[in-house]
Protein backbone atom coordinates (compact mmCIF):
# COMPACT_ATOMS: atom_id res chain seq x y z
CA UNK A 1 0.00 0.00 0.00
CA UNK A 2 1.50 3.29 -1.06
CA UNK A 3 0.35 6.56 -0.47
CA UNK A 4 1.65 9.78 -2.55
CA UNK A 5 1.33 13.56 -1.56
CA UNK A 6 3.05 16.25 -3.88
CA UNK A 7 4.13 19.13 -2.80
CA UNK A 8 1.76 22.26 -3.07
CA UNK A 9 2.58 24.23 -6.14
CA UNK A 10 1.31 27.81 -5.54
CA UNK A 11 -0.31 30.31 -9.09
CA UNK A 12 2.36 32.12 -11.07
CA UNK A 13 2.03 35.43 -11.31
CA UNK A 14 1.11 34.68 -14.75
CA UNK A 15 -1.36 31.85 -13.82
CA UNK A 16 -3.23 34.61 -11.61
CA UNK A 17 -3.24 37.11 -14.84
CA UNK A 18 -4.56 34.52 -17.43
CA UNK A 19 -7.20 33.71 -14.48
CA UNK A 20 -8.09 37.24 -14.36
CA UNK A 21 -8.37 37.41 -18.34
CA UNK A 22 -10.75 34.55 -18.67
CA UNK A 23 -13.59 36.37 -17.05
CA UNK A 24 -12.48 37.11 -13.04
CA UNK A 25 -13.66 33.51 -11.57
CA UNK A 26 -14.74 33.67 -8.00
CA UNK A 27 -12.76 33.07 -5.05
CA UNK A 28 -14.98 30.64 -4.07
CA UNK A 29 -14.52 29.17 -7.98
CA UNK A 30 -10.67 29.66 -7.13
CA UNK A 31 -10.96 27.53 -3.90
CA UNK A 32 -13.09 25.13 -5.07
CA UNK A 33 -10.84 24.59 -7.87
CA UNK A 34 -7.72 24.25 -5.65
CA UNK A 35 -9.58 22.07 -3.19
CA UNK A 36 -10.07 19.61 -6.19
CA UNK A 37 -6.29 20.33 -6.69
CA UNK A 38 -5.13 18.77 -3.44
CA UNK A 39 -7.64 16.14 -3.81
CA UNK A 40 -5.81 14.56 -7.23
CA UNK A 41 -2.17 15.03 -5.46
CA UNK A 42 -3.12 11.81 -3.29
CA UNK A 43 -3.45 8.55 -4.63
CA UNK A 44 -3.38 4.96 -2.80
CA UNK A 45 -2.18 1.79 -4.62
CA UNK A 46 -3.81 -1.70 -3.69
CA UNK A 47 -2.64 -4.96 -4.73
CA UNK A 48 -5.42 -7.10 -6.39
CA UNK A 49 -5.86 -9.94 -4.22
CA UNK A 50 -4.54 -13.31 -6.21
CA UNK A 51 -2.49 -11.21 -8.72
CA UNK A 52 0.64 -10.77 -5.74
CA UNK A 53 4.24 -12.99 -6.43
CA UNK A 54 6.53 -14.26 -4.29
CA UNK A 55 9.57 -11.36 -5.99
CA UNK A 56 6.97 -8.76 -5.17
CA UNK A 57 5.35 -8.22 -8.94
CA UNK A 58 1.77 -7.61 -8.57
CA UNK A 59 -1.39 -5.95 -10.39
CA UNK A 60 -2.77 -3.18 -8.49
CA UNK A 61 -5.29 -0.29 -8.62
CA UNK A 62 -4.80 3.35 -8.01
CA UNK A 63 -7.69 4.97 -5.77
CA UNK A 64 -8.01 8.37 -5.91
CA UNK A 65 -10.50 9.89 -2.67
CA UNK A 66 -13.97 10.39 -3.45
CA UNK A 67 -16.02 13.24 -2.52
CA UNK A 68 -17.22 13.84 1.33
CA UNK A 69 -20.56 12.88 -0.13
CA UNK A 70 -19.56 10.09 -2.27
CA UNK A 71 -17.63 8.38 0.93
CA UNK A 72 -20.86 8.59 3.20
CA UNK A 73 -23.01 7.28 0.61
CA UNK A 74 -20.40 4.36 0.26
CA UNK A 75 -20.24 3.88 3.98
CA UNK A 76 -23.67 3.71 4.45
CA UNK A 77 -24.58 1.21 1.41
CA UNK A 78 -21.64 -0.85 3.31
CA UNK A 79 -22.97 -0.89 6.91
CA UNK A 80 -26.86 -1.01 6.21
CA UNK A 81 -26.79 -3.27 3.03
CA UNK A 82 -27.31 -7.10 3.12
CA UNK A 83 -24.82 -9.44 2.10
CA UNK A 84 -25.62 -8.28 -2.10
CA UNK A 85 -26.44 -4.59 -1.15
CA UNK A 86 -22.74 -4.53 0.95
CA UNK A 87 -21.23 -5.90 -1.84
CA UNK A 88 -22.64 -3.75 -4.26
CA UNK A 89 -21.23 -0.43 -2.77
CA UNK A 90 -17.96 -1.75 -1.96
CA UNK A 91 -18.10 -2.76 -5.77
CA UNK A 92 -19.42 1.03 -6.97
CA UNK A 93 -16.91 2.37 -4.42
CA UNK A 94 -13.86 0.62 -5.98
CA UNK A 95 -15.10 1.07 -9.60
CA UNK A 96 -15.57 5.16 -8.94
CA UNK A 97 -12.07 5.85 -7.29
CA UNK A 98 -10.57 3.44 -9.46
CA UNK A 99 -7.59 5.62 -11.55
CA UNK A 100 -6.55 2.94 -13.42
CA UNK A 101 -4.62 0.12 -13.47
CA UNK A 102 -1.20 -0.61 -12.73
CA UNK A 103 1.91 -3.60 -12.48
CA UNK A 104 5.11 -3.61 -10.59
CA UNK A 105 7.88 -5.66 -11.74
CA UNK A 106 9.28 -5.96 -8.30
CA UNK A 107 8.56 -5.30 -4.96
CA UNK A 108 11.19 -2.19 -5.62
CA UNK A 109 9.91 -0.89 -8.22
CA UNK A 110 7.38 2.11 -9.05
CA UNK A 111 4.21 1.15 -10.54
CA UNK A 112 3.29 1.52 -13.79
CA UNK A 113 0.76 1.54 -16.12
CA UNK A 114 -1.19 -2.11 -16.74
CA UNK A 115 -0.58 -1.17 -20.67
CA UNK A 116 1.46 1.50 -20.88
CA UNK A 117 0.38 1.64 -24.79
CA UNK A 118 -3.19 2.70 -24.06
CA UNK A 119 -4.43 6.62 -23.95
CA UNK A 120 -6.20 6.19 -20.89
CA UNK A 121 -5.71 3.66 -17.78
CA UNK A 122 -7.50 0.45 -18.34
CA UNK A 123 -9.74 0.49 -15.01
CA UNK A 124 -12.74 -1.62 -14.04
CA UNK A 125 -13.92 -1.79 -17.67
CA UNK A 126 -13.95 -4.19 -20.95
CA UNK A 127 -10.63 -3.05 -21.62
CA UNK A 128 -9.32 -5.02 -18.69
CA UNK A 129 -11.24 -8.10 -19.86
CA UNK A 130 -9.71 -7.95 -23.23
CA UNK A 131 -6.21 -7.62 -21.72
CA UNK A 132 -7.12 -11.48 -19.68
CA UNK A 133 -7.81 -12.42 -22.85
CA UNK A 134 -11.65 -12.55 -22.19
CA UNK A 135 -12.27 -11.17 -25.79
CA UNK A 136 -16.20 -11.45 -26.64
CA UNK A 137 -17.29 -11.86 -23.55
CA UNK A 138 -19.37 -8.36 -22.73
CA UNK A 139 -19.26 -7.33 -18.85
CA UNK A 140 -20.30 -4.41 -16.69
CA UNK A 141 -17.50 -2.55 -14.85
CA UNK A 142 -19.10 -4.24 -11.42
CA UNK A 143 -18.52 -8.12 -13.13
CA UNK A 144 -15.18 -7.17 -14.36
CA UNK A 145 -14.42 -6.22 -11.00
CA UNK A 146 -15.87 -8.99 -9.45
CA UNK A 147 -14.69 -11.66 -11.78
CA UNK A 148 -11.04 -10.03 -11.37
CA UNK A 149 -11.20 -10.52 -7.03
CA UNK A 150 -10.64 -14.19 -6.00
CA UNK A 151 -13.94 -13.54 -4.14
CA UNK A 152 -16.85 -11.01 -2.40
CA UNK A 153 -15.10 -10.89 0.86
CA UNK A 154 -11.78 -9.72 -0.47
CA UNK A 155 -13.68 -7.02 -2.45
CA UNK A 156 -15.14 -5.79 0.72
CA UNK A 157 -11.91 -5.96 1.98
CA UNK A 158 -10.39 -4.32 -0.19
CA UNK A 159 -13.11 -1.49 -0.19
CA UNK A 160 -13.14 -1.18 3.03
CA UNK A 161 -9.26 -0.16 3.28
CA UNK A 162 -10.11 2.74 0.76
CA UNK A 163 -12.64 3.73 2.97
CA UNK A 164 -10.63 4.17 6.09
CA UNK A 165 -7.13 5.95 3.87
CA UNK A 166 -9.92 7.98 2.49
CA UNK A 167 -11.05 9.39 5.73
CA UNK A 168 -7.41 10.29 6.77
CA UNK A 169 -6.70 11.52 3.15
CA UNK A 170 -9.88 13.60 3.45
CA UNK A 171 -8.87 15.44 6.75
CA UNK A 172 -5.47 16.00 5.23
CA UNK A 173 -6.57 17.80 2.41
CA UNK A 174 -8.78 19.74 4.38
CA UNK A 175 -6.18 20.80 6.70
CA UNK A 176 -4.26 21.80 3.69
CA UNK A 177 -6.31 23.66 1.71
CA UNK A 178 -7.28 25.71 5.55
CA UNK A 179 -3.34 25.88 5.68
CA UNK A 180 -3.30 24.04 8.91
Amino acid sequence: MTTTNNPEVEPSESDNTEIAKAGSPTLKDRLRKRHEELQVEHHLDLDIPGYTFEDGAALLARYLPLSGAQIDQMQKRMKKGKGSETLRGASDALILACEGMYVRQNEDAEPEPLDPEEDLPIKYDQRLVDYFGLEGKSMSSRQVLIALFPNEAAVIAQATRLSVWMEDVTEEVDESFLGE
